[in-house]
């Protein structure tokens, strides 16, 4: 078994065409508290995935969870970050970001950590990966703040590809038959209330 990353949250092994992800005890807690949490967190994850592959979006394949470890083995994806894909020659990649992101935010799933690390390119198909900061909602505001730490993210890790920021976003209001404006407008409203904290 290859350790692929260590987390805040979580390690990751790679073994063979398998990934396993393991939720790390936390000290600092309550240890009922910490069992609780990486319980809830695992089972929350689980059904996160599932239902994003219930309604076409490609994850990994979940294999099994095991709620006691506080693990869950799924499909290995091998195929490269879109972080690592993206380049100005490949930017249109970022208009399919934008409707697979609208279709979790239909879906009533807020993805929690959206970046470009957070996806996967494997045979030009999109695959979201790293569901643990994820949760169900239809909150205008929570896709909101979906979308601003994205766009935080997206800027501060590619800022000579703006273009693709737009392009993902004319995708997500398209894909979001008007719901998108109204996210994008609370965006707004979150990034100048985060400006003044």
């Amino acid at each position: 078994m290859e350790l692929i990353k260590l987390g805040a949250e979580a390690a990751l092994y790679r073994d063979k065409d398998r990934v396993i992800k393991q939720r790390l005890e936390k000290r600092y807690r309550h240890p009922e508290l910490d069992k609780f949490l990486r319980r809830y967190r695992t089972r929350r994850e689980a059904k996160l995935l599932q239902k994003l592959r219930e309604i076409g979006v490609n994850t990994p394949k979940l294999i099994e969870v095991k709620e006691e470890d506080y693990t869950i083995i799924m499909q290995y994806v091998d195929g490269v970050t879109l972080k690592r894909y993206l380049s100005p020659e490949k930017i249109d990649i970022m208009e399919d970001v934008g409707n697979v992101v609208a279709k979790i935010h239909k879906a009533g799933i807020i993805h929690g950590d959206l970046t470009t690390s957070n996806f996967i390119v494997k045979d030009s198909e999109i695959y979201v990966i790293d569901l643990g900061l994820g949760f169900f909602s239809r909150s205008v505001e929570d896709r909101a703040v979906d979308l601003l730490s994205f766009r935080r993210s997206y800027i501060a890790t590619h800022p000579q590809l703006y273009e693709g920021w737009e392009r993902f976003l004319e995708r997500y209001v398209e894909y979001m038959d008007g719901d998108g404006e109204d996210v994008l407008k609370r965006m707004e409203e979150v990034a100048k209330r985060a400006r003044y904290l």
